[in-house]
């Protein structure tokens, strides 16, 4: 069981440390352009006190679009 919580201000220092661990930097290349994933909107999954699964998203007018998404658990 895990609860699903919207990144906060607080959290921005561990999901840069965590795009470095799991992606190999904090810095993602899309479509041309440089984006910071822990400096955007996103939602942490935890169970208990332990991040179980990231993700972080760009709002673009009326377009959402997926930076990161990370699950610890295979099939969650």
């Amino acid at each position: 069981m895990f609860t699903i919580r919207p990144i906060t201000d607080a959290d921005r220092p561990w999901v840069r440390q965590w795009m470095i661990e799991h992606w190999g930097a904090e810095l993602m290349i899309a479509h041309g352009q440089q984006f910071y994933p822990a400096e955007h909107p996103g939602f942490v999954a935890q169970a208990a006190a332990n991040v179980v699964g990231l993700v972080t998203y760009i709002l673009r007018g009326d377009e959402c679009e997926i930076l990161s998404l990370d699950s610890l658990t295979e099939g969650q």
